[in-house]
């Protein structure tokens, strides 16, 4: 299995845990992260770019960078390798 499906496949099952998505705006875990900044963590964690979480969620470039700020600031975190570790680390 390649790095890129392993990732994939481990931000899938994750959810088997428990459903991280809920209502719009609100924050799904203790960390703070409201369910548009889990789904920017988990397109980071897939290792995709600003640009393509863009793409993806129809949002603006600033505004994926935004959500990207927001987690790193509200994780304490310095980058997205880290933001990576932290969507697929233990809960």
């Amino acid at each position: 299995m390649d790095r890129e499906r392993a990732l994939e496949y481990a931000v899938e099952h994750s959810h088997e845990a428990g459903d991280l998505r809920v209502g719009a705006g609100t924050a799904p875990d203790p960390s703070g992260l409201t369910t548009r900044e889990r789904e920017v963590a988990e397109l980071v964690a897939l290792g995709r770019s600003n640009r393509e979480i863009a793409q993806e969620l129809v949002i603006a470039r600033s505004t994926a960078e935004r959500h990207v700020a927001n987690i790193l600031g509200k994780l304490e975190l310095s980058s997205r390798v880290q933001i990576a570790a932290w969507v697929l680390g233990p809960r």
